[in-house]
């Protein structure tokens, strides 16, 4: 049988080659440019516009960037920002890029945010529209690491903690909604001389543009109680001035602190569980 003869090799259409040609070189000059590019001269200038948005002195290790699946991305060693009060934050690592986000198309810039440090971590989209506006999720948080000390009074809340975030800038500060939940932590009641450890703790909260905060779930299981509410915390400049009107239901579950709640008014039936209205205000709770 006869050999066929060899066949020359196909040619790519000339249009394909005339496209294909300069996107190739364009994606190289890309690609080398983001391994290349001198990230550590912003050093300086990433340090300043910190310094001025925060009102904390920063210092950091390196930063670094290069090519993601996101994107070109800044990477910052040991982040410390440390306010004049004493108070400090360290991000062991924190991870800006471009964000995946429509906004994008709308002229609002978002950038995506990976911050891990000691006390927990926090990834998210970040737009400015304008304020801040805030969607991800906190992982481990460590309550007594955050540098909250400038609040009027200590924080009532301690342990640690799992959210999911949405918020933004509203006319009366931040909206949106939190889920969380966290655990081994304790939380202290006005007018109680100690804090009440639980083992587990979640729950919603919807903050609306007027800043009146929704209860819409709140659950804390422990060795002592066990508390569900639902309700309101009224818009206030202060916190501590916030009008309550929330629906509790209690279960002291140790039987040697049930009468600890009776100078409170609170009617237990011998179960150890009873229900009752929270009025007032976040400073003095008035329980009905």
């Amino acid at each position: 049988m006869a050999l066929q003869a060899s066949q020359p090799p196909r040619r790519l259409p000339r249009g394909l080659v005339t496209i294909a040609l300069p996107l190739a070189s364009l994606a190289l000059v890309v690609i080398f440019v983001l391994i290349l590019f001198p990230y550590g001269r912003f050093r300086d200038i990433a340090i300043a516009e910190l310094t001025h948005a925060t009102g904390a002195s920063v210092s950091m290790d390196e930063l670094e960037g290069g090519p993601s699946l996101g994107g070109p991305c800044l990477v910052a060693t040991n982040l410390l920002l440390r306010w004049p009060d004493g108070q400090e934050l360290l991000l062991e690592r924190a991870r800006v890029r471009p964000a995946w986000s429509l906004s994008w198309l709308r002229g609002e810039p978002a950038v995506h945010l990976n911050l891990t440090g000691p006390a927990g971590n926090i990834a998210g989209t970040v737009w400015r529209v304008p304020g801040l506006a805030f969607a991800g999720r906190a992982r481990g948080i460590q309550l007594s690491l955050l540098p909250l000390d400038h609040l009027a009074d200590p924080l009532p809340v301690l342990g640690r903690l799992d959210a999911e975030i949405d918020l933004r800038n509203g006319p009366n500060g931040q909206t949106g909604e939190i889920r969380f939940e966290s655990w081994d932590g304790s939380v202290a009641l006005p007018q109680v001389p100690f804090a009440f450890p639980f083992e587990e703790a979640h729950g919603e909260l919807e903050r609306s543009d007027s800043g009146a905060v929704t209860v819409r779930e709140f659950e804390l299981t422990g060795p002592m109680f066990e508390v569900g509410a639902e309700g309101t915390v009224a818009a206030s400049r202060r916190l501590e001035q916030a009008a309550l009107d929330l629906e509790v239901d209690l279960v002291v579950v140790d039987p040697a602190l049930r009468e600890m709640v009776q100078p409170f008014g609170i009617q237990l039936d011998p179960e150890g569980a009873g229900q009752f209205r929270v009025t007032g205000t976040v400073s003095r709770p008035v329980i009905r």
